[in-house]
């Protein structure tokens, strides 16, 4: 009988361990990734790139997001971010623009979006829009120093896992048919 309640009781020991360790692994994630990851743009070329903003659930919303981002301001600017888009329904009426600061001197911007809709009709996955600017030739990353991302769970601040976006940028072709070309066009109005 002893032997029997102490099995029962290490099988329970086990159930509550596992099931214990299940929660920790199982938490709210949310993956943000720039789309593509990588990008070449010559300088003075802007180009645009979607960050996205993915829960490891079908069941997890997202009813709003700050970001903020840290790159080299000798390099690349961010020029401009356009209303986030629910992927699954391309809406972009969810979310309203509760902060926007984009810093090119420092290279520090922070974005900041919320939804005020009910949990049924929240965004699960979203793709903000980023208007890039190449400026010197060089190549770096932008990095999320902080993301702090909110779902439709009371009280629930997703953790999540931010990947940069590598860039290089090329210099501007240089040579001798280029310069003639931009030689003419300064002196002959018709050919702008």
């Amino acid at each position: 009988m002893k032997k029997n309640v102490l099995t029962i009781v290490f099988y329970l020991l086990i159930f509550v361990a596992l099931s214990g360790f299940k929660n920790v692994f199982a938490f709210n994630l949310v993956s943000l990734d720039f789309n593509p990851s990588t990008i070449k743009l010559k300088e003075n070329q802007e180009i645009m790139v979607d960050m996205t903003f993915s829960p490891n659930s079908q069941n997890l919303g997202i009813s709003g997001f700050d970001v903020c981002f840290k790159y080299n301001p000798d390099h690349i600017q961010l020029v401009d971010v356009k209303t986030p888009v629910d992927l699954a329904t391309k809406d972009t009426s969810k979310f309203s623009q509760i902060n926007k600061k984009l810093d090119n001197v420092t290279g520090v911007s922070c974005l900041g979006f919320i939804s005020i809709l009910p949990d049924d009709q929240l965004a699960r996955k979203v793709a903000l829009n980023l208007k890039l600017k190449g400026l010197k030739s060089g190549s770096g990353q932008i990095t999320v120093t902080r993301a702090q991302i909110v779902g439709n769970i009371p009280e629930n601040l997703y953790k999540n896992n931010a990947n940069p976006l590598n860039y290089q940028i090329q210099a501007e072709e240089t040579g001798i048919l280029m310069k003639i070309w931009a030689f003419l066009k300064s002196i002959l109005p018709f050919l702008k």
